[in-house]
């Protein structure tokens, strides 16, 4: 059997970090620019999706309408 533990038994762990303002303020801009990204996405999924959804409904609704006609 292994030593390490499975999955949802993780340890913790204390890491050390040295850096300088320059790399601190890259990647504080690097996250913030990945954040507006995810949430941009997020916000085109979601349009996308509802208008993939009235599409549906107006099929639907002229389906109906036509199967009323005959």
């Amino acid at each position: 059997m292994p030593d390490h533990p499975g999955p949802g038994k993780g340890e913790e762990a204390t890491v050390g970090l040295k850096s300088n303002l320059k790399t601190l303020q890259q990647l504080t801009s690097s996250a913030e620019a990945a954040k507006k990204h995810r949430d941009d996405s997020k916000h085109e999924r979601a349009e996308r999706k509802l208008n993939e959804a009235i599409e549906a409904m107006a099929k639907h609704e002229g389906g109906s309408k036509e199967g009323r006609r005959n």
